[in-house]
C-alpha cells in the first residue's frame, strides 16, 4: 500500500514544479509510479511536465509514447494548452503523438456515455408520477460511471439520480469542468433532453457535486442558473469555494428564498481549502440559506463510508419543515 494518498503525492510533485526542484520531482515521480495503478494517466502527465522543465525532449516523448501504447490517451486541448508542456509545443515527434492522443480520445467509448440516469424500475417515466431530481457533478478527473454505485440508495428511494459526463477530459477517464460557464451549457442541454423521457418534479431538484463538481453545483443553484430546492457538496474545491470574495455578489439576493443545503467534508482532506469551506458554510447560514456541514475525523478527498446514511441526513435537512 502507498504510504501516502494520491493527493498527497501530487500536491508534491506541485510543489516540484513551484519551488523548481524538477529533477527531484522526476525522481519521485519514477520510484512512485506503479504504487497508484489507477492514476497512471496523472503521473504519466507529471512525468512529462518534469521532464519538459528539464529540457529532456526525448524523455517526455518517450513517456507519451509508452502511455499511448498502454491505452491512455490525453485532451488535444490538454496537450497543446498546458503551461508545463509549452517548450514541446511545436515539436515534431510530439506533435505526431499529440495526432494520434486526439484520435484515441475520439475512439473513447466512455466520452460517448455523456449522461447516465438510474431510478426506480416502473417509476418516474413520462406518464407516471412526477420524481424527485437529484443531480450529481463528478470531480475533476473523474468519470460519472465511477460514481453512480454511491448514489444507488436515493434511486431506491424514489429519485431520478442523474449523473452528467463533462464532454471536456484531461485524458483517459479524467473529465473535467473547464469552468461554470461551459458546465452550464452542458447541463441545460441534459435537461433539455431529459424531460422528454421523465416526468419530474420541479419543486423537488437538488444539485450535488463532488470536488470542483461540488463547486459548479453550488455556483447553478446560487446563481439561479438552474432552479433548485437544494445542494450537497462532498468535498468541495474550485474558483469559487476557494474565492470568498466572489460570494457576496451570490449571496446577496438568493436566487430561491427556500433553498437549503449541505456539505460533507473530511478533516483529513488536504485537496481543499477546509477554512473556506467552514467558513463558506457559515456565510450561507448567516444570508439565511439554511446549511449543515458535516465532517468526518479521518476521510481524506473521498465518499464516507457510510455515505448512504449521510446522503439520507443532507435530503431531510433540505426539505426540513
Amino acid at each position: 500500500m502507498p504510504g501516502i494518498t494520491f493527493e498527497e503525492l501530487a500536491r508534491q510533485l506541485q510543489n516540484h514544479f513551484d519551488q523548481g526542484s524538477y529533477a527531484e520531482g522526476l525522481d519521485q515521480v519514477a520510484q512512485l509510479m506503479d504504487d497508484y495503478p489507477d492514476h497512471q494517466a496523472a503521473l504519466k502527465y507529471f512525468q512529462m511536465g518534469l521532464a519538459a522543465r528539464l529540457g529532456r525532449t526525448e524523455l517526455v516523448n518517450q513517456v507519451l509514447e509508452n502511455a499511448l501504447k498502454t491505452g491512455i490517451w490525453y485532451s488535444g486541448e490538454f496537450l497543446q494548452h498546458s503551461p508545463w508542456l509549452e517548450n514541446m509545443h511545436g515539436e515534431p515527434e510530439f506533435e505526431r503523438l499529440v495526432e494520434i492522443s486526439v484520435q484515441m480520445a475520439q475512439l473513447d467509448p466512455k466520452s460517448h456515455l455523456p449522461l447516465i440516469a438510474i431510478h426506480a424500475q416502473g417509476q418516474c417515466g413520462a406518464e407516471d408520477d412526477p420524481c424527485p431530481l437529484l443531480l450529481f457533478l463528478h470531480g475533476n478527473d473523474d468519470t460519472a460511471q465511477r460514481n453512480v454505485p454511491h448514489w444507488r440508495s436515493a434511486a431506491e428511494q424514489g429519485w431520478v439520480v442523474v449523473f452528467p459526463q463533462s464532454k471536456q477530459s484531461f485524458w483517459t477517464e479524467g473529465y473535467a469542468w473547464y469552468d461554470h460557464e461551459s458546465a452550464a451549457e452542458q447541463i441545460q442541454e441534459h435537461l433539455t433532453k431529459l424531460v422528454r423521457g421523465y416526468n419530474l418534479d420541479p419543486e423537488r431538484i437538488v444539485l450535488a457535486g463532488f470536488s470542483m463538481g461540488a463547486d459548479v453545483a453550488l455556483w447553478l443553484a446560487l446563481s439561479g442558473r438552474m432552479k433548485a430546492r437544494g445542494f450537497i457538496l462532498l468535498g468541495p474545491g474550485g474558483p469559487l469555494v476557494d474565492n470568498p470574495r466572489e460570494w457576496d455578489a451570490l449571496l446577496g439576493i438568493p436566487a430561491n428564498p427556500n433553498l437549503r443545503g449541505a456539505i460533507i467534508m473530511g478533516e483529513a482532506d488536504r485537496s481543499i481549502v477546509q477554512e473556506n469551506v467552514e467558513t463558506l458554510a457559515q456565510r450561507l447560514n448567516d444570508h439565511g440559506i439554511a446549511c449543515n456541514l458535516e465532517t468526518h475525523p479521518d476521510l481524506a478527498h473521498e465518499y464516507p463510508v457510510d455515505f448512504a446514511d449521510s446522503l439520507q441526513k443532507s435530503l431531510d435537512f433540505i426539505f426540513e419543515v
